[in-house]
């Protein structure tokens, strides 16, 4: 976990987004009294009031996420790296806990809230309004649901922008999609002769920070799993493009002629045979792989 304090979100950080929602929340709720407590309410001046109020706010937001991120640019981490093996699992695991601890220093975009943001500025505009058209005692609520949906509204916007932002080390602190990894780790399961399924990827440590880098596939195969590797170079979007063999003397690429997308488990398979079959050329006891070739076809 993290040591160096001037690199996390403090507790003024915090104040200082909960000071501009209790802000938009209590001009929120001037604004729903004027309207909605009136004898006839106009749906029209609402809708534009309520729209500008909702449609402002990420404004202070976006502003203050840049500000926290940009006061970082000064620092210049002098990393020590180490190279691990890791199971999906544990990668998946060391993802969240990464996300989760460097929300000043990663970028990722998490759809999901965006969309649950929209959902409550839809739910600010109908419910408070709904809420004016029913008995006396339901509409005195009605501008109270509409600052308080308006504090959910800004705990939403800032779950949703901050990590979003980009920073000055953003690239320090990488972020990758696990989906990727997953389908190519599930499809080589299909593969026989593979022994350990995983990452390759580095890790670096500096001052209690940990970034992680360059993850990829990786497989050993049964019988010489203890000398080589083979690794499955994937993009973001899931495509292979290349294929390495590494042993403790030997390093050789199988770069493809394009990136495919989408790999079947035959392409796969057909890619090991080449790697094994140029090792077995290298090798001085070639024999032993023979049955793992056999196993895997023609």
């Amino acid at each position: 976990m993290p040591t160096n304090s001037n690199l996390a979100l403090g507790w003024f950080d915090v104040f200082a987004y909960f000071s501009i929602i209790l802000v938009w929340a209590f001009i929120g709720l001037i604004a729903a009294q004027q309207i909605l407590l009136q004898l006839t309410v106009n749906p029209i001046l609402w809708l534009v009031t309520a729209l500008s109020i909702i449609l402002s706010f990420p404004v202070p937001i976006t502003l203050l996420s840049w500000k926290l991120k940009d006061n970082l640019s000064h620092v210049d981490p002098q990393w020590n790296f180490a190279i691990r093996n890791v199971s999906i699992g544990e990668y998946e695991q060391m993802m969240d806990e990464y996300i989760s601890a460097y929300p000043l220093l990663v970028s990722r975009v998490h759809a999901f809230r965006f969309i649950f943001s929209i959902l409550i500025a839809t739910v600010c505009l109908i419910v408070p309004y709904s809420m004016s058209q029913q008995s006396l005692d339901v509409l005195f609520l009605s501008p109270t649901v509409f600052g308080a949906i308006i504090i959910l509204l800004g705990i939403s916007l800032t779950a949703s922008i901050l990590p979003a932002m980009p920073g000055p080390l953003s690239d320090e602190f990488p972020v990758h999609d696990i989906d990727p990894f997953r389908k190519a780790l599930a499809l080589l399961s299909q593969v026989p002769g593979l022994y350990w399924l995983g990452l390759n990827m580095t890790i670096g440590e500096w001052e209690g920070y940990y970034s992680l880098r360059d993850p990829i596939v990786s497989a050993r195969v049964e019988g010489i799993e203890s000398v080589l590797v083979i690794r499955f170079e994937i993009d973001n979007k899931g495509r292979l493009l290349q294929m390495e063999f590494n042993n403790e003397s030997d390093h050789q690429k199988f770069p493809l002629a394009e990136p495919i997308s989408n790999p079947s488990l035959d392409i796969i398979k057909g890619s090991i045979r080449t790697i094994l079959r140029w090792y077995m050329e290298v090798s001085e006891d070639p024999d032993f792989l023979q049955e793992v070739l056999d196993d895997l076809g023609n």
